[in-house]
């Protein structure tokens, strides 16, 4: 016979620590969204009823009940490879295999009333003195060593491909609970399974100690990949064993009084704690509806910022065709396209529109791209900026014919070429130039000035000009002055912002020059000569 010793009290020490780490999880999840958490909690506790029976079974040398005992031993370790499963399938899947769960499940039921009810499993068990019981099984024990072997190794099957499939954290913890779980079970399945079917019970209780590796992976998951809520297990790890010492203090207590304090102190503490826990698990689920909510606006902006170059693109193409197509009858309007001044001039009203609307589609690509760190320029060498502005006069001139504006091109000194992106730089020369116009009295002077190692491009008018209050907010984007959408109500608003952006990849600067209400504005524009030029930056 086998009474209460040393394994018996290493059972209970694992016993213990399984108990607390499951008890940790369960009460720590939401049952509809940490099914799986929940359900591994459960793999735990049932490890422990495993456990928990085979204590008592080593323990009880009283015959009369120790047949039940060994039938309530057998009966605890058919659970474990089930629950396994079903964790393994809702932390891995999606979609749950629910036809093979409700076979395995039948098929489980059916193995526990065959077990408890009947001999066929377990026939009877013998007294030994001095070592282990030895247990007569029935002649069906096989299939319930085939139920657990194969249940347990198609978890594990599943565990090994998913494995191969997930990258990252994901990985690491399948990685852990495979090893926590392989290293627990494949001895179980010798020494408890295998050798006390063939007569050998000396080592029937290893496969309960070998459980140890379960808690020490999963909690080596916990601390390293966040298997689980790491902040929620560890708060309720120090509160539990602040909890054990309080309890323990009640029963080493001297006195009668020291017994009614220790009491009152375990109370209020478990009062506190019960509430302590309650807020942070309050405050998980905030965390996890706020990842959730965070989640959702990432891909409500990435499905805004693709709806947005889709439809950009999509209206680009066209209206540069309508454009070109309008530029070519204006040309001829009095030859080929024969009109009177009147429709001229209402053809010109059209020109006019499209090329707002292909500034609005323009700004717009260009500023997702700047949002999404996908804008760039592509250098051009020895691009002279004074032939790119009088090309842009040139093809500019039926807006400047409509708004009566009058350009005066000048420059000084010999060398204007440069190292740039030709088609950014047009965008912000446009946009000056047609700010110019919309705010403008008709006049505006361009002025281009060799600088030596940089250039300088100078965009005055004569309109009210700039507050100076405001002439650091005109170059964020959205921002408009009160009052300018009375002289340009198409506007986007992000005109100035984007062309400070080309500006600064160039290594330049954009900036205004005498601000005020009654000088008119002007716009200075500084860039290097070569690309990798960056010393006047910030100046």
């Amino acid at each position: 016979m086998v009474g209460f010793d040393v394994i018996n009290i290493l059972l209970i020490t694992i016993g213990v620590t399984n108990f607390a780490l499951g008890l940790l999880l369960f009460f720590s999840s939401d049952q509809k969204q940490d099914s799986s958490k929940r359900l591994f909690s459960l793999v735990i506790l049932t490890v422990v009823g495993w456990i928990t029976m085979i204590t008592i079974y080593r323990s009880t040398n009283n015959i009369d009940g120790l047949l039940g005992i060994t039938k309530l031993l057998y009966i605890s370790a058919l659970f474990i490879p089930m629950v396994f499963l079903l964790f393994v399938n809702r932390f891995i899947y999606v979609k749950k295999n629910k036809i093979l769960e409700k076979a395995l499940l039948i098929f489980l039921g059916f193995l526990l009333i065959l077990t408890w009810t009947t001999p066929y499993i377990i026939s009877s068990v013998v007294l030994q003195d001095g070592l282990e019981h030895k247990i007569i099984f029935g002649e069906l024990f096989w299939i319930y060593a085939i139920f657990i072997i194969v249940t347990f190794n198609l978890a594990f099957y599943e565990l090994r491909l998913k494995y191969k499939e997930f990258k990252g954290v994901k990985q690491n913890q399948i990685l852990f609970i495979i090893l926590g779980t392989t290293l627990s079970t494949y001895p179980a399945f010798v020494t408890n399974l295998i050798l006390p079917w063939i007569g050998v019970f000396t080592f029937n209780w290893v496969g309960q100690l070998c459980s140890i590796f379960l808690t020490i992976f999963t909690t080596y998951a916990i601390l390293k990949h966040h298997l689980f809520d790491i902040k929620m297990i560890l708060s309720e790890i120090l509160l539990g064993l602040m909890g054990i010492i309080l309890f323990i203090y009640i029963f080493i207590a001297k006195n009668t009084y020291e017994v009614i304090v220790s009491v009152i102190f375990f109370l209020l503490f478990t009062g506190l704690a019960y509430t302590l826990i309650q807020e942070l698990l309050k405050g998980i689920k905030r965390e996890h509806q706020l990842e959730k909510t965070n989640n959702k606006l990432i891909e409500i902006i990435e499905s805004k910022d693709l709806f947005l170059r889709m439809t950009s693109h999509q209206l680009r193409t066209p209206l540069t065709s309508l454009n070109g197509f309008l530029s070519l009858i204006l040309e001829q309007w009095q030859g080929k396209y024969k009109m009177n001044q009147a429709t001229h001039d209402d053809l010109i009203k059209v020109y006019l529109n499209a090329q707002r609307l292909i500034v609005i589609v323009n700004d717009l690509l260009a500023f997702n791209a700047i949002k999404a760190n996908r804008f760039g320029v592509t250098i051009r060498l020895e691009v002279d900026v004074k032939d790119e502005l009088q090309y842009l006069l040139e093809d500019s001139k039926y807006i400047l014919e409509y708004f009566e504006t009058e350009t005066i091109l000048k420059s000084i000194g010999k060398d204007f070429k440069v190292s740039m992106d030709s088609i950014r730089m047009k965008e912000v020369f446009q946009n000056l130039l047609f700010n110019a116009i919309y705010y403008g009295k008709g006049k505006i002077w361009i002025t281009v000035v060799d600088e030596g190692d940089r250039l300088k491009i100078l965009f005055r008018d004569n309109g009210p000009g700039i507050d100076f209050t405001i002439k650091d907010k005109i170059f964020t984007y959205r921002f408009r002055a009160r009052g300018v959408g009375d002289q340009n109500p198409n506007g986007s608003g992000l005109g100035l912002f984007i062309s400070r952006t080309i500006v600064e990849l160039h290594h330049g600067t954009l900036k205004l020059k005498n601000p005020g209400s009654s000088h008119g504005a002007v716009f200075v524009v500084k860039i290097p000569k070569t690309a990798n030029l960056d010393k006047y930056e910030g100046q």
